[in-house]
């Protein structure tokens, strides 16, 4: 994904533009949200930079909520898994229930 970071270049000029590099993951039996992608992008890229003029986004972890189809199979999961705090999701990053 490029995009341009316009608070440090002008709308005219390509010499700044960026490229920020985001992995998606979605399993064979998971349904996407159309929007999700775009809205996940946005969150990422509105955390801005950090003091060494690094983006945040380089060393971050974004988690979003989910729903089952049908509603109440796997209830116990889906109740866990949307109730995790910012420290346990990155705990549970790698975990495949």
């Amino acid at each position: 994904v490029k995009l341009r970071d316009m608070n440090t270049s002008d709308a005219n000029d390509n010499t700044d533009m960026k490229c920020f590099h985001f992995l998606c993951i979605l399993d064979s039996d998971d349904i996407m949200h159309p929007t999700r992608i775009a809205e996940q992008t946005s969150a990422m890229m509105s955390l801005g930079y950090g003091e060494q003029g690094k983006h945040l986004s380089e060393n971050a972890l974004m988690g979003c909520q989910f729903e089952r189809l049908p509603h109440d199979s796997t209830w116990h999961y889906a109740t866990w898994a949307n109730s995790l705090s910012d420290k346990r999701v990155v705990l549970e990053q790698f975990r495949e229930c």
